[in-house]
């Protein structure tokens, strides 16, 4: 992500980089969502300028895709940043499916390594809330016992965050 704006705004100086990132223009950008996915669309009925970036937008595993969320990113300028990545490889199922065969259990390694770089993008993505200082905000959604939040790709996403769980059943989905 650095890379692609300093390549992008390399006409900028760093004060410049500095003050734009510093000076929000939305409340929210939802990413890894549907497009009917609630938490964006009750942000705007209270009035937030809330946005989404699901598949639609832009497939995150491909740069062409990751382009796309960073000049959007670029233009929002979001305050919090709210990322609910697929589950699937991490989930308890998967961790239960895994010790039926060895060929399940290679094909759900396998499918972890291909979710790989969007562990990553949730790093990037919470080191460019980090940088842009207190009032900027980065949330993770997981479920409980996703293996995903053991990943060490996630070790800095954990260790400087705070973990909230919500009981879903009590919230009434």
């Amino acid at each position: 992500m650095k890379a692609y704006y300093s390549k992008k705004y390399s006409h900028m100086t760093l004060d410049d980089i500095q003050r734009h990132w510093h000076t929000p223009k939305s409340h929210m950008l939802e990413v890894y969502c549907s497009d009917q996915s609630q938490l964006t669309q009750q942000g705007q009925n209270v009035g937030l300028s809330s946005y989404r970036f699901g598949l639609r937008h832009g497939d995150l595993s491909q740069f062409s895709g990751k382009c796309k969320l960073y000049d959007l990113l670029w233009t929002l300028r979001p305050r919090h940043v709210w990322l609910a990545p697929k589950c699937g490889p991490w989930s308890s199922w998967n961790r239960l499916n895994s010790m039926k065969s060895m060929q399940l259990s290679k094909q759900i390694q396998d499918d972890r390594r291909a979710e790989n770089v969007h562990l990553l993008l949730c790093d990037a993505l919470f080191r460019l809330q980090d940088w842009r200082g207190d009032t900027f905000h980065f949330h993770l959604e997981q479920p409980a016992g996703s293996e995903m939040l053991h990943q060490s790709e996630m070790e800095n996403i954990m260790s400087n965050t705070l973990r909230v769980s919500c009981d879903m059943c009590i919230a009434g989905l």
